[in-house]
């Protein structure tokens, strides 16, 4: 799996946050400024609200290509738990 290319953008729409397939309730050592941030994508269905800041990164791996969007603070709590898949 290969990065193309990264943007940070303000939503104008709403937009599936598609770190959510990244999360489970196991993560050891989360801080409480974290936990709320993960609460408030689970109140809002996971959903990237108009006009909250997210991470868009255009994705290949082998002949796939697809659009991967994420809330910045999700993006962040996921790379620095590196619970990104390892392919």
């Amino acid at each position: 799996m290969t990065v193309i290319g990264q943007t940070t953008q303000k939503a104008k729409k709403s937009h599936f946050d598609d770190g959510s397939q990244y999360f489970n309730d196991d993560i050891i050592g989360i801080t409480d400024e974290e936990l709320k941030d993960i609460q408030k994508s689970k109140d809002n269905k996971w959903r990237i609200q108009p006009g909250e800041k997210y991470i868009r990164q255009a994705v290949v791996d082998g002949g796939d290509f697809w659009i991967f969007k994420c809330r910045v603070e999700i993006f962040n709590i996921i790379s620095k738990y590196s619970l990104f898949e390892d392919d």
